[in-house]
């Protein structure tokens, strides 16, 4: 049987070595669990608030036109108050989707029915096709309670109206928006786009502030 001497009687070095060859194992769950926890806290103390998400398809991608939108976004939250360190605006340019191509997946246009469904998007931007196939399905928020005169008479030759089949209600389903738009023109995002409203639990002031900031 080998003889271990007391750790009391060890150098410094050996009494390292000992604990790291008996107790390892130990050690390392000790370490992962503190990384862990670590990366935890550390997630959910800078984690940002997101008081509009906005979601564009079909909208020019690059990282130039990325940094653009952040810009944009970033000036918003200045202007209302937001603190950049804790809040953010969310966008999400991942979709691309041409609903009169034949060979379009389902898996495509179920992805961005998802995202349309979660509740989490309250703004959308949309080229007129994209626009056009999901305002048959009566996919968008009548905008009128978010339009203030000043937004009205803004956008009076832009506003489109939409008789729903279903309930036979006219109602203000988009902004027209094109490069005359500072939005638009300072971001390159589009040539021309439609912004609509889609059901959400968004704070419906905040909605209002960034209308106006568009």
């Amino acid at each position: 049987m080998e003889y271990i001497r007391p750790m009391k009687e060890m150098k410094p070095k050996e009494r390292l070595q000992y604990i790291w060859d008996y107790y390892r194992i130990p050690i390392i769950c000790v370490i992962i669990g503190i990384v862990v926890v670590f990366s935890f806290v550390s997630s959910f103390l800078n984690r940002k608030e997101h008081p509009v998400e906005v979601l564009m398809i079909n909208s020019t991608i690059s990282d130039e036109i990325e940094t653009s939108i952040k810009e944009q976004m970033d000036i918003f939250l200045v202007e209302n108050g937001y603190s950049l360190k804790k809040n953010e605006i969310w966008v999400n340019q991942t979709f691309q989707a041409d609903p009169s191509r034949e060979s379009l997946s389902y898996q495509e246009l179920s992805a961005i029915n998802v995202m349309m469904a979660s509740g989490t998007y309250s703004v959308f931007f949309g080229d007129k096709d994209i626009y056009e196939y999901y305002l048959q399905s009566d996919s968008f928020l009548d905008m009128t309670p978010y339009l203030d005169d000043t937004l009205k008479e803004r956008y009076e030759d832009q506003l489109v109206f939409y008789t729903s089949e279903e309930t036979n209600e006219t109602y203000i389903c988009a902004i027209r928006l094109d490069k005359e738009n500072a939005f638009i023109s300072n971001t390159g995002c589009y040539e021309e786009c439609y912004l609509c409203l889609i059901p959400t639990d968004a704070n419906k002031e905040v909605i209002k502030e960034y209308l106006h900031f568009i």
